[in-house]
């Protein structure tokens, strides 16, 4: 879809309608619990946060779970706040805005199961390693049957996997199990009470047939799971029934509301940026950073080294790699050597006055090769003698993170099947004007940035519109609401300094 500078503005049924309602995303994070309010024209209206915890279970110290009422309580929290500010930003009167639907977004690979109650009997995380074990075995026995399959490579950190891990060492749960969901399913039933998953979040199950758009029967039946613990298929923008009397209690909104299926977030972000012609190629720069290219044909990756998704309607895919915790490295490196406040704000001047490729580092972002599984290499900073050609400072050893975080990403886009002739970058990291420069001289492609950073709940809140009635597509509903808040050309000068540092930074620091 080809979004210029300011596109998407328009004027949408709602509000030729005379409505001034919005639209609820609830965006079930890594970190924590977020809540935004878009307007159907995708103005940001109101955003809170509240964060949360995971922890490893006694049963298994690889294990990653959570909470279920601590993860909902910090959500419906978040949901109250950004209804309190919108009122306050003049949306509603006393009684609160008009939301006219709602939808889900969340971490991927994470999973919850429920009994023949409802109740949760597990609540992982996409971190939960309790079957990493069992990845040796499955890729041994089933490994080319779950590639043609699901499109990538068992590597044990599935929910298929962990499955079948509780099956073997926690049978009494295991048994217990009638519903598999995905994240953003499980927070969509706790708005509304109804089943179901979508498939950009149950592409990473490891239980779904990427070409076919359902749960695959074979694969569940090499597992000896039972089939019918898989739930109703639907897609983004599909009707997910309406907030139920409780939710509605905690969210402090009147019951009934629309609920929508909503999408996995990266997926949601590369849809929220524009995402939507065959070649378009998002980079969702937060805690960790996947490159994500949209495909109209089921393309699996022969190497195995990237990853084939569902995307947000059928007879689409994606494809993507990951360049591992990108947000991480460099919120560790604020956090230890920036005591000012602003830490980011004064790092992002301090880069932008620093010379391009002096130092170079590996401190964990790299290529990403999901082909087997790997330990991640030791953290290098690598700079010339001292006192014989400089003397790094703060700003050089920041721009060489950030330098690293680039040569990541561009390394995953030479894995895609396409070049793009641009890309478009979401996510916290997109906020940094520096950040934006490295990545276009080191690409060597102009890169855009949307006007809504939080690209993840634009995209999300374009399914909610459509299950709203505001728009009569997907396609449409983004191409209304997405808009491109600044392109960034190269640096002519600077691209040809990294495209011969690039070269030495993939072959490591030895």
């Amino acid at each position: 879809m080809a979004l210029s500078e300011g596109s998407g503005i328009g004027v949408t049924r709602a509000e030729r309608a005379g409505r001034d309602g919005l639209l609820m995303v609830l965006d079930a994070g890594g970190g924590g619990g977020r809540c935004l309010l878009i307007d159907t024209a995708g103005r940001q209206v109101a955003f809170a946060y509240r964060p949360w915890t995971m922890r490893a279970p006694d049963y298994n110290p690889m294990g990653s779970v959570f909470d279920p009422e601590e993860w909902w309580s910090a959500l419906a929290a978040a949901a109250r706040e950004a209804l309190a500010e919108a009122v306050a930003a003049g949306r509603g009167g006393a009684e609160g805005p008009e939301v006219l639907a709602m939808s889900t977004t969340s971490i991927r690979d994470g999973s919850v199961w429920l009994d023949a109650q409802g109740d949760e009997v597990y609540c992982g995380t996409n971190r939960d390693g309790s079957a990493v074990g069992l990845g040796f075995e499955i890729a041994q026995n089933l490994g080319e049957l779950h590639w043609r399959i699901t499109g990538r490579w068992p590597l044990g950190l599935d929910p298929a996997a962990r499955l079948l891990w509780h099956k073997r060492e926690r049978p009494d749960v295991f048994e217990r199990v009638r519903h598999v969901m995905m994240v953003s399913d499980w927070v969509r039933y706790r708005l509304s009470g109804e089943i179901a998953v979508e498939p950009t979040n149950a592409s990473s199950s490891g239980l779904f047939d990427i070409e076919k758009g359902t749960w695959s029967r074979e694969l569940a039946e090499a597992h000896q799971f039972d089939p019918a613990i898989l739930p109703e298929v639907r897609w983004p923008g599909q009707p997910a029934g309406v907030l139920s009397g409780q939710a509605a209690r905690d969210l402090r909104l009147p019951e009934g509301i629309p609920v929508v299926t909503g999408l996995a977030d990266t997926q949601a972000g590369c849809l929220g940026s524009g995402g939507w012609d065959a070649g378009d190629t998002v980079i969702v720069a937060g805690t960790t950073a996947p490159v994500m290219q949209v495909l109209d044909e089921c393309g699996r990756d022969e190497t195995r080294k990237t990853f084939l998704g569902s995307y947000a309607v059928p007879g689409k895919w994606a494809r993507e790699g990951i360049a591992g915790l990108t947000g991480t490295a460099y919120a560790w490196y604020a956090d230890a050597f920036v005591k000012e406040p602003d830490p980011y704000g004064v790092l992002d001047r301090e880069v932008a006055a620093a010379p391009a490729a002096e130092v170079m580092a590996w401190l964990g972002p790299a290529v990403s090769d999901f082909s087997a599984l790997k330990f991640p290499a030791d953290s290098v900073i690598k700079f010339p003698p001292l006192g014989v050609f400089c003397t790094p400072d703060r700003g050089m050893m920041a721009r060489a993170v950030l330098e690293n975080i680039a040569y990541s990403l561009k390394g995953i886009l030479e894995q895609l099947p396409s070049k793009p002739d641009k890309v478009t970058v979401c996510g916290g990291q997109s906020r940094s004007a520096a950040f934006v420069s490295i990545l276009a001289s080191v690409l060597g492609l102009p890169v855009a940035v949307p006007e809504v950073r939080e690209a993840t709940a634009m995209g999300a809140a374009a399914a909610a519109a459509v299950g709203a009635g505001v728009y009569g597509s997907l396609e449409e509903a983004t191409l209304r609401m997405v808009r491109i808040a600044l392109t960034v050309e190269p640096d002519p000068a600077a691209a040809g300094q990294y495209a011969a540092t690039y070269r030495k930074w993939l072959a490591g620091p030895g």
